[in-house]
C-alpha cells in the first residue's frame, strides 16, 4: 500500500477490508480499489481471472467520530458517494493489494487481472 498517499486511518481500515476479504472469499488473490477524489476507498476482492469475488466496500474519506450523547464511535457517511453509485469518474488513485498468502502469480497473470479489473490495457 506503500506510495497510495493513504491516511494511517485508512491504511488500518484497509487492512482490516483485507484481512476480511482474503478470509471470507477462499479465491480471492487481490483486492482492487478505486480511491475517490473525496479521499473515500472502494474496494472489491478479485479472482486470478479477474473476476469480482467480493461485495464492493467502502472506506469513508472521514475518519470515524465519537458521538458525545452516547460515547459510540460513528464513521460519518460521505455525502459525494451517497449521491452517486460507485463514482468511478472520480477515481485519482486505483491498483490492486495482493494476497502475501496465496500462490504467487507472475506478473503476467496481475498484469491480465489488473488490465480486466480496469478495463484497459496495462
Amino acid at each position: 500500500m506503500a506510495g497510495n498517499s493513504f491516511t494511517e486511518y485508512q491504511k488500518n481500515a484497509l487492512e482490516d477490508v483485507c484481512r476480511l476479504i482474503f478470509k471470507e472469499f477462499s479465491n480471492t488473490v487481490g483486492v482492487a480499489f478505486l480511491k475517490l477524489d473525496c479521499d473515500c476507498i472502494k474496494l472489491a476482492g478479485v479472482s486470478s481471472t479477474g473476476d469480482q469475488s467480493s461485495p464492493m466496500m467502502l472506506v469513508s474519506g472521514n475518519p470515524p467520530v465519537i458521538d458525545e450523547s452516547t460515547g459510540a464511535e460513528t464513521t460519518p457517511v460521505c455525502e459525494i458517494c451517497k449521491d452517486d453509485s460507485l463514482g468511478v469518474f472520480r477515481t485519482k488513485n486505483r491498483g490492486i493489494i495482493w494476497s502475501n498468502k496465496k500462490a504467487v502469480l507472475s506478473k503476467q497473470i496481475r498484469n491480465k487481472v489488473k488490465a480486466k479489473v480496469f478495463d484497459s490495457d496495462l
